[in-house]
């Protein structure tokens, strides 16, 4: 299950937890700041609860930060929404809200400037594969997927494929809107939106590893450069880009 028994992890600094346990919160003395979805029976569903309290966290993160980890405990990285929270009788402002608020969330992992990486050891869907593709970087276990599955029930995953498209190709983006079959890790890798697959029993270890090694780096200079890397990949203009 990617659980070393012989490892431990350093001493924490702070943590906690939020949304009745659902979501649970470490910052160590490597200053690394972990986050973990810590609701295995409702396969990590992202409630709107636990949203407001990733908005909260990732805008209230501490100074002292040098890289996020998000990971998840049980089978499931993150099956998406509550569909209770998208129930008729709370009206469709409601619902709004509750979309609107996610997308805060997946913009607030993109625009804070410490390293964020997604830890996934499972199926991540709908807003949970949007939730993981937000991340500047991707670990996947190589028994993990991914999948838009909206049209497959009468919807379709139209916020998700957001922080899809900035991953992989439009194409495979296409293909999993529209046909909302799961891709397996091994592709997902090849495609892009993963960057490295890693055997399941070593998931943590290595996503651990990596984390201390950009927390070792200068702050600064990774914090300036994640800044300016997106601004480089976002502008147009060869010459632009350059400046």
């Amino acid at each position: 299950l990617g659980f070393n028994p012989q490892w431990s992890p350093p001493e924490a600094v702070a943590e906690g937890e939020a949304a009745e346990g659902r979501l649970q919160w470490r910052l160590d003395e490597q200053q690394v700041f972990t986050l973990t979805l810590s609701s295995p029976k409702s396969r990590n569903a992202l409630s709107r609860p636990v949203l407001e309290a990733l908005q909260q966290i990732l805008s209230d993160l501490p100074r002292s930060t040098r890289v996020l980890l998000l990971q998840s405990q049980g089978s499931v990285f993150s099956s998406g929404h509550d569909f209770g929270d998208f129930d008729e009788a709370l009206g469709h402002e409601t619902q709004r809200d509750t979309l609107k608020l996610c997308s805060q969330v997946n913009m607030l992992l993109h625009q804070i400037p410490q390293p964020t990486i997604a830890v996934v050891q499972g199926l991540a869907t709908a807003a949970g594969c949007q939730l993981a593709c937000s991340c500047d970087l991707v670990l996947a276990a190589d028994s993990a997927a991914f999948q838009l599955p909206g049209a497959a029930n009468g919807g379709f995953c139209h916020t998700p494929a957001v922080s899809l498209g900035m991953r992989v190709p439009p194409n495979l983006v296409a293909e999993m809107a529209f046909l909302a079959e799961k891709v397996p890790a091994d592709r997902a890798e090849r495609t892009g939106l993963v960057n490295r697959v890693i055997p399941r029993v070593k998931l943590y270890s290595e996503a651990r590893r990596l984390a201390e090694k950009l927390a070792s780096a200068d702050p600064v200079q990774i914090q300036r450069g994640k800044q300016v890397l997106y601004q480089q990949i976002s502008t147009p203009n060869l010459a632009e880009k350059y400046q």
